[in-house]
C-alpha cells in the first residue's frame, strides 16, 4: 500500500450524509432534480429578452457652435479693466468687501456659462471681454447684459 501525505492546509473532503427512514422521502422531494429542465415564467423570459437587447446610445447634448464670438476692441476692453479696477479700489477704500462668497461666484459663473455671449473656449464674455472666472468673484462688478 502506497501512502500519499495530505498537506495540512488541504480543504476538507465533503462528507455525504446518509438519510434513512421517513426523512429519506422528504430529502428526495427537497433535493433538486438534476435532469429536469428549468421552466421560466413568461414575465422572466420577456425581462431576459429585454436585457439581452443592445441599449440605444445615450443622447448627447449638441456641441456649442464652433463659430467664435468676437471680443470688443482692445480700447474698449482696456476701459472695462480700468473701470473695474476703479470699482474695486473704491469698494476697498469704503470698507466694503472686495470679493463675494464662493457660492455666489459659482452661481454667477453658471449663469454666464448658459449665456449666448459666453465664449466657452477661453471663458470670456464677448460683450465686455472679461475673464468671467475672475469677474464673478468681484463684489462691485455687474453682468454687462444685466443677468446678475
Amino acid at each position: 500500500m502506497t501512502y500519499f501525505p495530505v498537506p495540512h492546509n488541504a480543504p476538507p473532503k465533503p462528507v455525504a450524509h446518509i438519510v434513512r427512514g421517513p426523512a429519506q422521502e422528504a430529502v428526495k422531494k427537497a433535493a433538486p432534480v438534476v435532469n429536469r429542465p428549468a421552466v421560466m415564467p413568461e414575465e422572466l423570459k420577456k425581462l431576459v429578452a429585454q436585457t439581452m437587447q443592445p441599449q440605444p446610445p445615450p443622447e448627447v447634448a449638441p456641441a456649442p457652435t464652433t463659430e467664435e464670438l468676437s471680443l470688443p476692441s482692445m480700447t474698449q476692453m482696456a476701459k472695462n479693466v480700468l473701470g473695474s479696477l476703479g470699482k474695486v479700489v473704491k469698494a476697498a477704500a469704503s470698507g466694503q468687501g472686495v470679493k463675494v462668497t464662493q457660492e455666489t461666484a459659482e452661481a454667477r459663473l453658471a449663469i454666464c456659462r448658459s449665456c449666448p455671449f459666453f465664449r466657452h473656449t477661453d471663458e470670456r464674455c464677448s460683450k465686455c471681454g472679461c475673464y468671467m472666472a475672475v469677474k464673478t468673484y468681484l463684489r462691485a462688478e455687474k453682468c454687462p447684459v444685466g443677468k446678475w
